[in-house]
């Protein structure tokens, strides 16, 4: 780990996630920094939150609620009010995602080992359970990480060939110049004779000698300023009114 990342996050914790379908540990490293945020926290709608039972009551109930106002003004103030209901309800229903997969994780593991050493109905029921609620907050988890990561673009957009494909073509055909039709009329048809004249387009506009025509714009250019005060700003000011500039200054 470089200089330049230990300057950026004083504290860095790593930990390595037990291996389900791979043979290998993911590592995840946290790095902790001085939180230099100004106001307010942004407001970030997760898409997991339609999955839990209670989001649309929630929503419902704030939307019935009677506000002031008309028109898009009636509709902001809602907004508004929702947005604070749903910070509390996240906070209360979710709170942190991480920390509960990992409190279900390790409850499944006791439970099967409380049914390896002495199968119990009970807890194989607790165990079936617990295991549903486990995927039911990691597919939350792999839900809002997609969100954060946009992967329903690397889904669905690039690795889609046929859409992926058809972007680049669009990309290209924008980025090249076919033709070309020049101020006396010629038209350049291949991108070797865009190339070509535009090549020789800047040699003759930078070679030496050539003449250009300078546009005399005085008609357009009013006089702001008078004779005397053209003369009172070109002397030579006086010593005395160099003092009394210094002595105006504040201390």
């Amino acid at each position: 780990m470089n200089d330049k990342l230990l300057r950026a996050f004083p504290t860095v914790h790593m930990e390595y996630v037990d291996r389900k379908t791979s043979d290998h540990c993911l590592m995840i490293i946290q790095g902790s920094m001085t939180d230099d945020r100004y106001g307010p926290v942004p407001f970030r709608f997760l898409n997991m939150w339609t999955n839990h039972v209670s989001f649309q009551d929630c929503v419902a109930k704030v939307w019935r609620e009677p506000v002031e106002g008309e028109g898009l003004w009636r509709l902001a103030a809602k907004l508004k009010k929702l947005k604070v209901v749903l910070r509390i309800w996240n906070k209360n229903i979710f709170g942190h995602v991480g920390n509960t997969i990992l409190d279900l994780e390790g409850r499944v593991a006791r439970l099967e080992v409380q049914l390896q050493g002495n199968y119990d109905p009970d807890v194989e029921l607790d165990f079936l359970v617990t295991k549903a609620k486990l995927a039911f907050w990691e597919q939350n988890e792999e839900a809002r990480l997609a969100q954060m990561a946009k992967k329903k673009w690397l889904d669905e957009g690039d690795q889609n060939s046929s859409f992926f494909h058809a972007v680049t073509t669009i990309r290209k055909r924008k980025a090249v110049i076919s033709s070309m039709t020049l101020m006396d009329g010629r038209v350049l048809n291949s991108p070797d004779e865009v190339h070509l004249g535009a090549a020789r387009h800047f040699q003759e506009f930078l070679s030496e000698g050539r003449v250009g025509v300078h546009v005399d714009m005085s008609d357009l250019i009013s006089e702001e300023v008078s004779e005397e005060e053209n003369q009172a700003l070109c002397r030579r000011p006086l010593a005395k009114e160099v003092w009394e500039a210094i002595m105006s200054i504040p201390r």
